[in-house]
């Protein structure tokens, strides 16, 4: 069974409550051999802490990169630890939304984190586009767009789940938004 989809970042949900089935049913067996229970459960206890945990979780299963997050985030609703090249990617990102009023904001697709931390509020209702029935396409986005007086847009090129922003989007979004920068995988659109 795959749900969502396959990852293997989904071991960690079901490994614990495979743990939990397994103690659950040992004190029943009179005859388990303990120890050797005891050991099996100690020696996948130290594989979780020692070699799991450091790992950066989206290489979870594909390869062994160590999660490094040598900076804290200097925003006001940041402080979380980040790599140096992530930290001050968002922070130069939201220095220039904040450049630009204090509106409603679209960004997408599936860029939440945006959100937070500018402390702007989201025209839509959903954290991820593919959870929603607002597309990332011009014909649904940009209408949408234009009811909410939306004057900023990030677009995120790198989307985790959804679909990319198509080339039609870009160039409507950029026909009725003129100004624009581009940070890391993120396009800023706005207009005065």
């Amino acid at each position: 069974m795959q749900f969502p989809f396959a990852a293997p970042i989904y071991f960690c949900y079901v490994a614990p409550l495979t743990i939990l089935a397994i103690a659950a049913f040992l004190p029943r067996e009179a005859s388990a051999p303990r120890a050797l229970h005891l050991g099996v459960a100690a020696f996948y206890l130290l594989f979780a802490v020692l070699f799991l945990n450091p790992v950066y979780v989206f290489n979870l299963g594909h390869r062994y990169d160590r999660y490094v997050a040598d900076r804290r985030l200097r925003l006001d609703r940041g402080g979380l630890r980040l790599p140096e090249i992530d930290a001050s990617k968002y922070e130069r990102l939201i220095a220039t939304i904040g450049k630009h009023g204090n509106g409603p904001i679209y960004a997408g697709p599936d860029c939440p984190e945006i959100y937070f931390l500018s402390g702007r509020p989201s025209p839509t209702r959903t954290f991820f586009e593919f959870l929603g029935p607002l597309e990332t396409n011009a014909a649904s986005l940009v209408p949408f767009l234009e009811t909410r007086r939306t004057r900023l847009v990030v677009l995120n090129r790198t989307p985790a789940f959804s679909a990319k922003p198509t080339l039609a989007l870009v160039t409507e979004l950029k026909r009725r938004y003129p100004n624009w920068e581009a940070i890391d995988n993120f396009v800023l659109l706005w207009k005065n």
